[in-house]
């Protein structure tokens, strides 16, 4: 008897969630599917997915769908988490303003969920902050 593959049997996930393309969240530490991209490609990646995000309507499912993202950084290695990192706040900043508002807005709610994930995320961020140009003065709302 053969089965059939999970993927083909599973519904897709709702947008919320779909942050993470469920392809990266099955593979082995989670960032295969993103690591070979260059760091124009992962600023566009980040685009996209911080775009879908801010698009769906759901809260919970926006703050699930960042908290998985966040998670998912985790398992990569220090200096590759720091270019993933830096492709994601390079992403965020130049999001329209009412986008990027609604994804920090999802970020303070994650943290509020999560501090302690919140807390390792922010550190790495601090330490970027002086690496990205664009991130110059920039401060997200509520800071």
């Amino acid at each position: 008897m053969r089965l059939r593959q999970p993927e083909k049997i599973l519904p897709p996930l709702p947008s919320g969630l779909a942050l993470i393309p469920q392809a990266l969240l099955n593979s082995g530490d989670g960032m295969d599917e993103i690591r070979h991209l260059s760091d124009e490609e992962l600023r566009a990646w980040w685009t996209e997915r911080l775009t879908a995000l801010a698009a769906e309507g759901d809260e919970e499912r926006r703050v699930a769908s960042l908290i998985s993202a966040l998670r998912a950084l985790q398992q990569a290695d220090a200096d590759e988490r720091r270019r993933l990192t830096r492709a994601r706040m390079r992403a965020a900043i130049a999001l329209p303003p009412a986008v990027r508002d609604l994804v920090f807005a999802t970020r303070a709610a994650a943290a509020r969920r999560e501090p302690a994930l919140d807390a390792e995320d922010n550190a790495i961020v601090a330490e970027l902050i002086p690496t990205i140009p664009e991130a110059a003065g920039f401060r997200p709302p509520g800071n």
